[in-house]
């Protein structure tokens, strides 16, 4: 997912913490297109926090792996009865038949 992060002039400047579930596992972690090392980062099973965010706009673009399967949250994307189901505003149907 690429997210564009705009600066806000009156704000304060500290980390910059997502949120996220235990059931998602993060693959690639990218800041204005460069890796971020381990070290810029911190990962729990329900928080992102980037320690030193940019003062001015920036593009983050989390890689992550998720299992629909197994997701019993009902949200983002997830299997119900066979079925992939997404709560996605965007798109055009709520859910799809699998293909095999």
């Amino acid at each position: 997912m690429l997210r564009r992060f705009v600066q806000n002039t009156e704000a304060t400047f500290g980390p910059l913490k997502l949120d996220g579930r235990e059931d998602m596992k993060l693959t690639a972690l990218k800041l204005n297109g460069e890796t971020l090392p381990g070290s810029a980062y911190e990962l729990t099973d329900d928080t992102l926090t980037i320690h030193s965010p940019p003062k001015s706009d920036f593009e983050l673009e989390c890689t992550t792996e998720i299992r629909p399967d197994q997701n019993t949250l009902l949200e983002g994307l997830y299997m119900s009865q066979g079925i992939y189901c997404t709560q996605c505003a965007h798109c055009w149907s709520s859910c799809w038949a699998e293909r095999s």
